[in-house]
Formats: structure tokens, C-alpha cells, sequence
């Protein structure tokens, strides 16, 4: 089975193909009526020609506009499956909006506010929200997906290359809408490996208590249910420093 390409190329390729033939048709449809214009003018033609119906102009203007939509339809299409179709080895990361700031839980149960990743790697991302609707926006990989308390989303990426990438909510979202952005930290396999399983005393503390709240078997399975739960462990983030990860 192929491995599903980076989403963001899927929608380069549907933008240029739409907006190449919306060009060829704003350039072909303004000479054609320029032309019409000039040779048809009153100076030329002062009485009004009667011309008999052409069949070929009637087939070409229902077949062309046809192939155009059914174009447009077919590369839209490919995309859409493209987007919603990440490989079955993604690692899995839960996203979780909450007023100024994105929570990143990972399948170990790590949970981090900024979201790093290695490279070479098909990413999931399982997205909701812990109170109103926020959008998470990833202009370097493609993604803008709507995060809406009691929906779980999803998008995916593969990074090619390190680096680090914005992280933005494009939803107005409250007063602290302005604030609420991250980003992606891209890490070798070295890296991100030394990352995900440094402080284990921590990790066990945060495991421990998503138990105490009765929310353990969401870590992997439901992020909306674990949004519910998030603000229960914000309130012990201090004495658990989660909040600077």
C-alpha cells in the first residue's frame, strides 16, 4: 500500500490547477468579448445580422463548462480523501484548545504546550476543545481544523525536514484570542525519543492523577472526554510543572 503524501502539497497542487483555469478563462472570456466588441460595432455592422443556430456552439458550451466543474470536482475530491486519509503507523497526538494556549497529549500521556514532533514521521492529530470553538492553524503543513468542545477532528502531517513552524487559533475566541499560539518544534528521531521519555517522575505524577480524576482511559482513546478533564489538571499543573513543557 502507498504511503499517503503531505496534505499540504495535495491542496498546492487543487490551488494552482482551480486558479489556472479560473485565469484561462478570465483571459479567454475578455478577448472573445473585446473581439465581439470590435467586430460587431455599429460603424461595421449598423443593421443587426440574423444568424441561424450553430448545434457545435450549443455542445461546446455545454460539454466545456462540464469538463471544467468535473476537473475542479475530481482534483477537490483527491484532495479531500488525501486530507483525511493519514497512514495506519501515525504516531497519535491529542490537541486540546482552551482560552489562550493548546494543550499536546501524547500516546504516553505527556502533555506539552508546544508540539514537537520528529522528522520523517506521519503525525495524527486527534482535535477538540475544553470551551468554545477554536481553529488550529498550521500554514507550513496545510491545516486549519475547526476545535469544538464535544467533536473530536482530525488532521495529519509528515515533517520532511527540522525546523520550527507557527502555531495559530484562526477563530476568534475571547479576549485572549490573540495569544493563543504555539508552535511545531521538528526534531530528529534521536531527539524527540530523549524528549518524550525525560522526566518520568512527572509523567507518572500526571498519569496518577488523570486516574484520580477517572479520566485515565481517555489519554489514547477520546480526547473530547480528556478535554473535560484538562482544567482539573491545569489546577495542579503548578505543583506538577507541567505548565512550562
Amino acid at each position: 500500500m502507498n504511503q499517503p503524501i503531505p496534505s499540504a502539497q495535495h491542496i498546492d497542487f487543487a490551488f494552482y490547477v482551480i486558479f489556472g483555469i479560473s485565469i484561462v478563462l478570465l483571459v479567454g472570456m475578455t478577448l472573445v468579448a473585446l473581439l465581439l466588441v470590435y467586430r460587431y460595432r455599429h460603424e461595421r455592422q449598423p443593421v443587426p445580422a440574423k444568424k441561424k443556430d450553430t448545434i457545435w456552439l450549443e455542445v461546446v458550451w455545454i460539454l466545456l463548462p462540464l469538463f471544467l466543474v468535473v476537473a475542479m470536482y475530481y482534483y477537490g475530491w483527491v484532495d479531500f480523501r488525501a486530507m483525511h486519509t493519514a497512514s495506519h503507523n501515525a504516531m497519535k497526538v491529542h490537541v486540546v484548545g482552551s482560552t489562550s494556549e493548546w494543550h499536546f497529549v501524547y500516546e504516553n500521556g505527556k502533555q506539552s504546550k508546544v508540539l514537537y514532533v520528529p522528522v520523517d514521521t506521519f503525525i495524527r492529530l486527534s482535535i477538540t476543545s475544553s470551551d468554545v470553538v477554536h481553529a488550529l492553524d498550521i500554514p507550513a503543513f496545510g491545516i486549519k481544523i475547526n476545535a469544538v468542545p464535544g467533536i473530536e477532528a482530525f488532521a495529519w502531517f509528515k515533517p520532511e525536514s527540522l525546523g520550527s513552524h507557527d502555531i495559530v487559533c484562526s477563530t476568534s475566541c475571547g479576549g485572549e484570542h490573540a495569544n493563543m499560539v504555539s508552535t511545531i518544534e521538528v526534531l530528529s528521531k534521536e531527539e524527540f525519543a530523549s524528549w518524550l521519555n525525560s522526566e518520568s517522575t512527572i509523567l507518572n505524577s500526571t498519569i496518577a492523577l488523570s486516574g484520580k480524576y477517572g479520566c485515565s482511559s481517555y489519554w489514547l482513546s477520546n480526547s473530547v472526554i480528556f478535554a473535560e478533564c484538562l482544567h482539573k489538571f491545569d489546577f495542579d499543573a503548578e505543583s506538577l510543572k507541567l505548565g512550562n513543557q
